[in-house]
């Protein structure tokens, strides 16, 4: 795409269309796109949209150094995820808060650095807020982060605690849209 149609894209459609190309794994694309984005909403004033588009970036970057290996990713990360807390922080957005540790533990773990991992998803169930599902997978990542650093059984216990909550937060979504009795009627009239 030409830089002057880019121009004309609000930064909500450059958002998108960074995320949608980090999906199928177009990493430079979606970082060009991501990053045209984050301008975007600093111009708009959308501080929370920004913080969301620099997570699409953290995702980015963790991609590439899963695929290549090379620590420099992990390192772009890192600081694009130290960027969402300074940015919640700074803008007072409770609501991404919970994200961001999750991203910076995230990063702690391809660090092998346990301990503040431990503590960023301590800090991101903290500041949780949202579907029961989600929140058992942070704690499913507190749990193996627990693991790692040798605390086997708490980690666990914090690993099952994150798969119950998933599960009661799934059950709960299909009972919210009536999933549960279509399920019991199929059974029923079989």
């Amino acid at each position: 795409m030409t830089s002057k149609k880019l121009n004309k894209l609000t930064a909500q459609k450059l958002h998108s269309k960074g995320a949608q190309l980090r999906e199928q794994d177009k990493h430079n694309e979606a970082l060009q796109y991501l990053t045209l984005a984050i301008i975007g909403y600093q111009k708009e004033k959308k501080y929370g949209d920004l913080v969301d588009a620099l997570k699409d970036k953290v995702l980015t970057w963790k991609h590439l150094f899963l695929l290549k290996n090379d620590k420099v990713f992990a390192i772009l990360a890192k600081k694009d995820a130290e960027s969402m807390l300074s940015v919640s922080k700074e803008y007072k957005l409770e609501d991404r808060l919970h994200t961001s540790y999750f991203r910076l533990g995230e990063i702690d773990m391809l660090f092998e650095d346990y301990n503040n991992a431990i503590k960023n998803y301590t800090r991101a169930l903290k500041f949780y807020v949202g579907p029961l599902s989600e929140k058992g997978d942070y704690r499913y990542h507190l749990g193996e982060a627990l693991c790692r650093k040798g605390q086997k059984k708490k980690g666990k216990e914090g690993g099952r605690r994150g798969r119950r909550g998933e599960e009661r937060g799934e059950k709960g979504r299909r009972k919210r849209r009536g999933e549960g009795r279509i399920l019991i009627q199929l059974r029923s009239s079989v």
